[in-house]
């Protein structure tokens, strides 16, 4: 897959969590466990259905928005999110096996830890959510 389509595919993912994650958080109240857990397989599957579709540079070695998707479960969903998204992902970057697939799980957990702590400082402190604090989360 050319950089063009797996840029495509990933963005056009993004846009299907964003809508799919604004209905649940608008169904369901956001701090009862029942919308952390449908958060974190929503965030989970969309992180395996990005690494279904990555760049691959060598056999193994993929490129993919893991990384975003599972600190934006962190950051928007709290630990609860993170952990069953960051299973999830895990759980298939394992499986899929290759020469990264530790780097890609440590980038994982990395990701996960980074967002539930942007999560309780964004908790502490709402003037955080502006356009430099997203962009250095990023």
């Amino acid at each position: 897959m050319d950089v063009f389509t797996a840029l495509i595919n990933n963005i056009s993912l993004l846009f299907v969590l964003s809508i799919l994650y604004g209905f649940i958080s608008r169904q369901l109240k956001y701090d009862t466990i029942t919308h952390k857990l449908l958060a974190g397989l929503l965030f989970g599957g969309v992180t395996v259905a990005g690494m279904m579709n990555p760049l691959r540079l060598t056999p193994g070695i993929i490129f993919d928005g893991r990384s975003i998707i599972i600190s934006v479960a962190g950051l928007f969903g709290g630990p609860v999110t993170a952990v069953i998204a960051a299973i999830i992902a895990g759980a298939y970057r394992y499986w899929i096996s290759g020469m990264g697939a530790i780097t890609g799980i440590c980038v994982i957990i990395a990701s996960a830890i980074i967002g539930v702590i942007y999560h309780y400082v964004r908790l502490r402190r709402s003037d955080t959510v502006n356009l430099l604090n997203l962009f250095g989360f990023g």
